[in-house]
């Protein structure tokens, strides 16, 4: 769902999506496990949905559209996200000694089955299209699939299993921000005003986040 909505959107504006994130997780997280948001936490939240609807404004800007298609396939890319770290706290809860090694298996696992049943022919083209590859693209494709998710997940698997889960999904969207701005250096050039505003919104929310 994710991918879908990059080529419209962007990997950042995409990604600053998973403000929701925060929204769905703290609500289950309220009924379910009675962690609460502090109101310095609400704050943050709001701050970071913010941010959506300064990049929703700049794409109706730039298109004439609102894009709520792709904004629609992003939220629903969060929505799943969202589920998967509820599911995975409910399983640390049942098996207290279970280990984020062992869930990023599984959910590996699950990955490659997903994959499988969806597109049993992505994996022939995928290797077709890995091997054409020159080696500099190689080893940038390997590197960025150990460390920027196998590695991060484990991480972020491990932290699903002590930290409040609201709070935790709201520092997980701390990422798109500096998508963006990677993209302006990348591209050489100055962040826009909607990007910058997004930034404000981000600090601020952040500094709530930190301070609950």
């Amino acid at each position: 769902m994710l991918f879908k909505a990059f080529p419209t959107l962007g990997p950042g504006r995409t990604l600053v999506m998973f403000s929701f994130g925060p929204l769905l997780v703290g609500l289950y997280s309220f009924l379910f496990l009675n962690q609460i948001f502090t109101f310095n936490q609400t704050l943050a939240v709001i701050c970071m949905i913010a941010c959506v609807f300064i990049f929703m404004l700049e794409k109706k800007g730039l298109s004439g559209s609102w894009q709520l298609k792709s904004f629609s396939f992003a939220f629903l890319g969060i929505l799943l996200d969202a589920s998967g770290v509820i599911l995975t706290r409910e399983s640390y809860e049942y098996q207290a000694d279970l280990h984020s090694f062992q869930v990023n298996i599984i959910r590996s696992l699950g990955a490659i089955t997903g994959f499988i049943l969806i597109r049993p022919r992505g994996y022939l083209e995928f290797f077709r299209s890995t091997l054409s590859m020159e080696s500099k693209d190689k080893l940038l494709l390997v590197g960025a699939s150990i460390v920027g998710t196998f590695v991060s997940l484990s991480l972020y698997l491990a932290a699903v299993k002590h930290a409040h889960l609201g709070t935790l999904t709201s520092i997980s969207i701390t990422g798109p921000v500096w998508v963006s701005l990677i993209e302006c250096i990348y591209y050489k050039r100055l962040p826009n005003f909607y990007l910058v505003s997004a930034f404000v919104f981000f600090l601020t929310g952040f500094y709530f986040m930190v301070n609950p």
